[in-house]
């Protein structure tokens, strides 16, 4: 994974969430730009996950980044509703 897009997804203003899906299948959600960091020579990136671990990935072997889907329940009531 080229690490500009990497960062481009980082220091998005505003930041959207995004998941990280792995060569192998796995994937990796980032809430917040605070759960995510880059190497200093972009080999690598860590992503803190909310259950307090962390993954650190190669970033060669990330296949792909997409904004994260997941729709999120908000506190406010639906306008349909």
């Amino acid at each position: 994974m080229n690490h500009d897009i990497l960062r481009e997804f980082r220091d998005a203003i505003p930041f959207t969430p995004f998941v990280l899906r792995m060569t192998d299948g796995r994937t990796f959600r980032v809430p917040h730009r605070d759960f995510f960091s880059i190497s200093p020579i972009s080999r690598t990136v860590v992503v803190h996950l909310q259950t307090g671990g962390l993954s650190v990935l190669n970033t060669m072997l990330i296949a792909e980044i997409e904004p994260d889907k997941v729709q999120h329940p908000t506190s406010s009531p639906s306008a349909d509703a």
